[in-house]
């Protein structure tokens, strides 16, 4: 199983785990590199692009920019949002 979960404003990437259907994303500021979020998932998924997250914890606001230099960008930025909008009702989630 895979959960949908940003540890600190950085890198992320839209994943899908076909065992189990799910799609999430996930990614933070403890990775130096997009692959290295995808090597600590321990499962293997297909990944559907990255960028980068910034978060504001005042404002209630999570950002989506950028692409990944390993796996280009976010192919579906609307699932993107809908999934971390799903897993932080508190905040407000806009994709570029």
């Amino acid at each position: 199983m895979i959960t949908t979960s940003l540890l600190g404003s950085g890198k992320y990437v839209l994943v899908h785990h076909a065992q189990s259907g799910e799609y999430a994303v996930i990614g933070g500021s403890a990775f130096r590199m997009h692959k290295d979020i995808v090597e600590a998932l321990g499962v293997p998924v297909e990944v559907l692009g990255g960028g980068w997250a910034q978060i504001d914890d005042v404002a209630h606001i999570i950002e989506l920019s950028g692409e990944s230099q390993k796996y280009g960008p976010v192919r579906d930025l609307a699932q993107a949002v809908a999934l971390l909008s799903s897993a932080y009702p508190d905040y407000r989630v806009r994709g570029e």
